[in-house]
C-alpha cells in the first residue's frame, strides 16, 4: 500500500460495505495537487477572489446551475475524481462516472489480505415475487429473463453491474478486478434485521463539512454557513443553543447508553417522547406514558437505531390548542409566523410580534442562520417551548397567499441582495 501511495496510483477499493465515506490522499509533491498554486510554481494561480470582490457578477440562473452541478459530487469523491486522492471506497455503480473522469488512470483492487483472504460483505440484487399476485408465472418469466445471459451482459456493459451469471463474457479489467474482490466475499444474509442497517449509516450532511471549510478558506459567502450544520446535525446542540439564549425547551435527557437513559428519564414527568439526536420529521419518535413502558420499548426489537447512537427522552408537552407554531426568518428579519395542527392544517398569524421573535433573531445573528424556521409549542399553562430549529423554510400555499410578504418573495429578494442586484 505504501508503495502504491508513493506512486500516486488512483485506486478504487472494491468494498461492498454500506456507503463508506473516506479517502486516502497520495502525498503531493512540490507544485502538485493542492500545492500546485504555491508561490514559484509554473502556472500558479491566485486564490479565487471573494464574492464581494468579484468584478463581474454572474446571473443568478448561471450560479444556480453551477451550484446544482457541484452538489452532484460529494467533497471526497470530488478529490478522487480530480485525481487528487489515491483511492476511494465505492461500489461498481460508480464505474461509469469514474471512467469518464479518470480514463486509463482508474483501477480496481481487492481488499488487502492479512493472514487469510479478505472477506468483504457482498450485497446481492434479487427479484422478489409477491405470492399473492395473480400473475406469478409472468413475474417469474420476467425475473428469469433479467437474470439470464443476455440481460446480465447488457447490465454489465451498459450499467456497470457486476454479473452473478457466470455465463456472461467479462473482458473489462475493472470488472474482472471487482469479480476477483468478490471471490472471497461474505454474502450478506437476506434477513429482516439488516433492513435496519440504513438507519445507522453516516448522515449525508457530514459530507458537506470539508466542502464548507474549503469555501470558508476562500472567503466565499455561504447561506447558512458551517456553524449551522452543527445544529442541524444534533438536537442536543440545538437545546444547548436555546438555553444560552434564555429560551425554554421541553425537559430533555440524552445518552448513548440505554441503562443511563432510563436512569436519567426518572427526572422527567411522564408521558415522554423518545427521539433520535439526528432525526427527520417524526422518524424514530415514540411516546411512552410510564417508566415501565419506556424501559420495555428501549430494550425491545421495535427500537429504531439512532444514526449517531444518541437517544433523547423528552417531556411531552400537551398543546393548549393542539397546534405548533412555525416562525420563519430570512436575513435576520421575520417573514411571518403560522400555526399548524397535527393533521397538517395551517393558520396564518397576522402581525406576529411576540417577544420570542427577538430571541430568535438574536440566535440567527450569532450562529450563521440566514434562513431558518423555529418551531414552538404553547403548553396548557400558556408557556412557550421551542423544540426544533430547521435551516430551511416551509412554503404552504395557503399561508403564502395570505401574507403581504410571502417567504418565496423574501427569499428571492435575499438572493438578489447577495448577488448585488437591486
Amino acid at each position: 500500500m505504501k508503495k502504491l501511495m508513493k506512486m500516486k496510483a488512483i485506486l478504487l477499493f472494491a468494498l461492498l460495505l454500506p456507503y463508506h465515506g473516506w479517502v486516502m490522499a497520495a502525498p503531493p509533491g512540490p507544485c502538485q495537487g493542492p500545492n500546485k498554486n504555491d508561490p514559484g510554481c509554473p502556472g500558479a494561480e491566485e486564490p479565487p477572489p471573494a464574492a464581494a470582490e468579484a468584478a463581474v457578477v454572474e446571473p443568478p440562473e448561471t450560479l444556480a446551475q453551477k451550484f446544482s452541478e457541484s452538489l452532484k459530487l460529494e467533497p471526497k469523491q470530488y478529490l478522487f475524481r480530480q485525481g487528487e486522492a489515491a483511492f476511494f471506497v465505492n461500489g461498481p455503480w460508480a464505474l461509469g462516472d469514474y471512467k469518464k473522469d479518470l480514463g486509463d488512470d482508474l483501477g480496481v483492487v481487492a481488499i488487502p489480505a492479512g493472514t487469510a483472504p479478505a472477506a468483504p460483505l457482498n450485497g446481492i440484487d434479487g427479484f422478489y415475487i409477491n405470492p399473492n399476485s395473480a400473475n406469478k408465472e409472468a413475474a417469474l418469466e420476467v425475473a428469469l429473463y433479467l437474470t439470464g445471459t443476455a440481460a446480465s451482459q447488457s447490465m454489465m456493459d451498459d450499467a456497470g453491474h457486476v454479473p452473478a451469471n457466470t455465463t456472461v463474457d467479462v473482458t473489462d479489467p475493472l470488472m474482472l478486478g471487482l469479480l476477483e474482490a468478490f471471490g472471497t466475499a461474505y454474502i450478506r444474509p437476506q434477513v429482516p434485521e439488516l433492513g435496519l442497517a440504513g438507519a445507522a449509516q453516516r448522515h449525508p450532511c457530514l459530507d458537506f463539512f470539508p466542502y464548507l471549510e474549503y469555501l470558508a478558506a476562500f472567503n466565499r459567502r455561504v447561506i447558512n454557513d458551517i456553524r449551522t450544520l452543527n445544529y442541524e446535525m444534533s438536537k442536543v446542540e440545538q437545546y444547548r443553543l436555546l438555553k444560552r439564549h434564555g429560551l425554554a425547551y421541553p425537559s430533555t435527557v440524552f445518552s448513548s447508553e440505554i441503562s443511563e437513559l432510563i436512569k436519567a428519564a426518572k427526572q422527567i414527568a411522564f408521558p415522554v417522547l423518545v427521539k433520535h439526536n439526528r432525526s427527520c420529521k417524526e422518524y424514530g419518535m415514540k411516546r411512552c406514558d410510564s417508566l415501565a413502558e419506556l424501559t420495555q420499548y428501549l430494550y425491545s426489537p421495535d427500537l429504531i437505531p439512532s444514526p449517531d447512537e444518541i437517544f433523547l427522552v423528552q417531556e411531552y408537552i400537551e398543546s393548549k390548542e393542539n397546534w405548533i407554531t412555525r416562525v420563519q426568518i430570512i436575513d435576520g428579519q421575520l417573514v411571518y409566523a403560522y400555526r399548524e395542527s397535527i393533521q397538517g392544517k395551517a393558520a396564518f398569524i397576522p402581525d406576529f410580534n411576540h417577544p420570542i421573535v427577538e430571541k430568535y433573531i438574536e440566535i440567527t445573528k450569532n450562529t450563521g442562520y440566514d434562513i431558518v424556521n423555529f418551531e414552538f409549542i404553547e403548553s396548557q399553562t400558556g408557556s412557550l417551548y421551542t423544540f426544533d430549529i430547521n435551516g430551511t423554510l416551509f412554503f404552504k400555499k395557503e399561508i403564502e397567499n395570505q401574507s403581504n410578504y410571502p417567504a418565496k418573495k423574501a427569499f428571492q429578494t435575499f438572493i438578489r441582495k447577495l448577488m448585488g442586484y437591486s
